[in-house]
């Protein structure tokens, strides 16, 4: 097909397609609408990024976005299409007004497909939007061929690996690293016969790989060599592959021993069996057709109480209870009998609560030749459950504890410690807990959090500044680190007879029993969590313990990263507050000059003692400029050429009666350089951009009127070009500046830089700056 056979196929198949113009100023948006409906699309406009992102999960004939940056409130272009392209494959092509390296840089992490500045022509408009169909088609092409044959490569049921002439492995399957236990990364550059052929089958592989080479077809049972050393039985198929001037061997392997490893894994289950059989904490019988059990293990003699004599040949279908009867049946019926119950035992007097499945199995013809029935202690697993869930909820509370404070950002610690607590009081059901620490200075400690269950009166207000003396046991045992256990203060051996204070301050909140877990920061106990219940008596659990001592220690890292947070967050803010005072003097002792030399200026009546102070104030004003950039740089000791002397060159101008004359260009390159001679290239451009407002067009009726400056790197030396389409200016040599205080000036700074300064005179003015930086 020719170039232009598939543009009119690209034009036919996308013509009509509907474009989402993602747009917050009205009037452009309807401008660049109708611009896009020209073109033959149809558009829907959204003016907020959250909007585009609802659209595009709502319509699905929407094919292409075209995303303004900058979109007012809410989230920001890039941001809307990252969440679109989360949601939906669609081509993105932003359309904005922005051209500054901040936003090249947003866009760069983003899939897109065009990127077009506000005002370019319709032309490449329509053909950077056309030329996004046609990418993200061939790129869609692409995937699906891809993914096509991925699946097909690693979904073989046969081993396959592709090699080259030299025997190195290219690449393999998924069913090869099953069958040998090598990762393809692992495979990967290796030569196939070192890796999987034993050594003893060398000189048959090597012959197998020549017929290949050769270009004939192998097919031959051998055996291979896996990762662990174990021998696979494989037959082998191999040919080769013409790829051009080059060619693979495709080879693959099929594992041919899968009914000696099924005899062998039947064999190990019957061993395994019998293992589990005898040794299984659970009552196993058999039982042959007639319900009669023949085998069954030590678990369930004790289970029903009796003796394996008593057991083997009891008939149970002759049993009272006639639940284990039917269930008995219904698995000698072909299905699966199961009871739940007490059971009270035929041969010994015992009653259990067991859990009985009858289970049935058949025999080569199909049909039930007898059983086997598994019988539980229902006491012993429920117990067991119940265990295994309440750790299972310590384990998902302590886990979620602790992704709630790794989340967290500093200045919600305490969120999160509130929210901690409330999760430990509802999992360990406790009636209050709380969080207290230790002001050894003052010899008191406060309650700092605390979380109170339903009816459960808080404390918090009234346990503030507690003095030592009053509870003189509970401190000693919080500040020696020890964990504090109690499971009813009303015991004497839970508080010893010296601890009448501190029994009585625990009695007065109505608690019974309590937990307390010291928080340690630095080697140093600095307080404890605790866990109180009121009015009963509480068994702490040596598990609960254990996980709520991560608790704590969880808290203390909390404690320690919120306290460093907070002596950060002060210090830089101190700094700020120094740095902000400092930058606003030192801008009001530039703006105090220069205004008093504007004052003088007017002031004084000799016009050219007035022209030379302005001319100071505009060099003050130029290092005033400078000076403000490099406070707001992100980086200390250099900044950009771009902003600093475009903002210098128009404020310059801007001092100047016949600013509305003269048309101002800059044409400046991204060029960071150091403060010092950044500093000296701005006098510079601000004396030649004077010198041109001043002179260059007196006595010249000319309504282009122009004043260009350019600044661009060329190899390591930074070229500066102040032009003007003036009058010109007299030469006393060639290339040299006339006489005058400011292009006195500007030479020397020139020498200053190390640089050099040419002048030219054709058609106006020209001085070009080169400088090495």
């Amino acid at each position: 097909m020719s170039h232009v056979e598939h543009d009119a196929d690209t034009d036919a198949k996308r013509s009509g397609s509907t474009i989402l113009l993602v747009e917050d100023e009205t009037i452009v948006a309807l401008a660049e609408r109708k611009m896009l409906e020209r073109f033959g699309y149809a558009v829907e406009i959204a003016k907020t990024g959250e909007r585009a992102v609802e659209l595009v999960t709502e319509r699905r004939e929407l094919a292409l976005v075209l995303m303004d940056i900058d979109l007012g409130d809410g989230i920001d272009g890039t941001e809307a299409a990252q969440r679109i392209l989360e949601r939906r494959r669609l081509p993105v092509v932003f359309l904005t007004a922005h051209a500054e390296p901040e936003y090249l840089e947003r866009m760069r992490s983003i899939t897109r497909y065009g990127y077009l500045l506000k005002g370019s022509a319709e032309a490449v408009i329509k053909t950077t939007i056309e030329t996004a169909f046609e990418l993200f088609d061939s790129h869609e092409k692409t995937r699906l061929q891809e993914a096509k044959y991925e699946y097909l490569f690693n979904n073989t049921p046969a081993a396959v690996a592709l090699v080259d002439k030299q025997g190195g492995i290219v690449q393999t399957n998924a069913e090869f690293t099953r069958l040998f236990g090598f990762s393809a990364a692992e495979a990967q550059g290796q030569q196939i016969d070192e890796l999987i052929v034993p050594e003893e089958l060398q000189d048959e592989a090597k012959g197998l790989t020549s017929r290949v080479v050769k270009g004939g077809e192998i097919r031959r049972n051998t055996t291979r060599l896996r990762k662990d050393g174990e021998y696979v039985e494989v037959e082998v198929r191999a040919e080769r592959a013409q790829l051009g001037d080059q060619w693979l061997a495709h080879v693959m392997y099929h594992d041919i021993g899968p009914h000696k490893r099924a005899e062998r894994a039947l064999q190990e289950r019957e061993r395994e069996f019998r293992l589990i059989f005898e040794h299984a904490p659970l009552g196993i019988l058999r039982f042959d057709r007639d319900g009669v059990i023949t085998d069954c293990n030590i678990n369930f003699v004790e289970i029903i109480g009796s003796s394996r004599e008593a057991l083997i040949g009891l008939e149970m279908r002759n049993l009272p209870d006639r639940r284990v009867v039917e269930a008995l049946e219904q698995a000698l019926s072909g299905g699966i009998g199961s009871f739940e119950g007490e059971y009270r035992s035929f041969t010994a007097e015992k009653a259990t609560s067991v859990r009985l499945v009858f289970s049935p199995v058949l025999a080569g013809d199909g049909t039930v030749d007898g059983g086997i029935g598994i019988v539980e202690s229902v006491e012993a697993r429920k117990q067991a459950e119940t265990k295994l869930r309440y750790q299972y909820e310590l384990q998902q509370m302590i886990a979620k504890v602790s992704a709630a404070f790794v989340q967290a950002p500093p200045d919600q610690i305490d969120g999160a410690v509130q929210s901690a607590l409330e999760r430990m009081g509802r999992c360990l059901s406790t009636d209050r807990v709380y969080v207290f620490r230790f002001d050894e200075s003052q010899a008191v400690y406060s309650n700092t959090h605390e979380w109170c269950a339903d009816g459960v009166q808080p404390v918090i207000e009234e346990m503030q500044d507690i003095p030592f003396e009053s509870t003189p046991w509970l401190v000693e045992q919080h500040l020696s680190g020890r964990v504090l256990a109690l499971e009813d203060i009303d015991r004497s051996e839970e508080m010893p007879s010296d601890a009448s204070l501190d029994r009585e301050l625990l009695r007065s909140q109505g608690i019974r029993a309590l937990l307390n877990l010291p928080l340690e920061e630095h080697n140093r106990v600095v307080g404890f969590i605790g866990f109180d219940i009121v009015g009963r008596a509480r068994r702490w659990l040596d598990e609960e313990v254990a996980m709520l001592q991560v608790v704590g220690r969880i808290l203390s890292a909390a404690s320690i990263t919120q306290q460093a947070y907070r002596e950060v967050k002060g210090l830089l803010q101190e700094k700020e507050l120094i740095l902000r005072e400092v930058h606003h003097r030192v801008k009001n002792n530039m703006n105090t000059v220069i205004s008093l030399l504007s004052v003088q200026a007017e002031m004084l009546s000799d016009p050219e003692a007035s022209a030379a102070l302005q001319e100071a104030n505009n060099r003050l004003r130029s290092m005033g400029v400078l000076y403000d950039k490099l406070y707001r740089a992100e980086q200390f000791g250099e900044a950009s050429m771009k902003p600093y002397l475009t903002d210098l060159v128009h404020e310059t101008t801007a001092s100047f009666s016949n600013r509305d004359e003269v048309h101002v260009e800059t044409e400046i390159a991204e060029i960071v350089i150091g403060t010092r001679p950044l500093s000296t290239v701005g006098i510079v451009v601000n004396e030649l951009v004077t010198n041109s407002m001043k002179h260059a067009f007196v006595g010249k009726n000319d309504r282009e009127a122009r004043v260009m400056v350019s600044a661009a790197r060329e190899g390591a030396r930074v070229r500066v070009v102040v032009r003007d389409n003036g009058v010109g200016i007299a030469s006393t040599e060639h290339g040299a500046a006339p006489e005058g205080f400011g292009l006195q000036l500007v030479s020397l700074l020139t020498e200053q830089l190390g640089g050099s300064l040419t002048v030219n005179h054709h058609h106006g003015s020209e001085f070009v700056l080169e400088f090495v930086p």
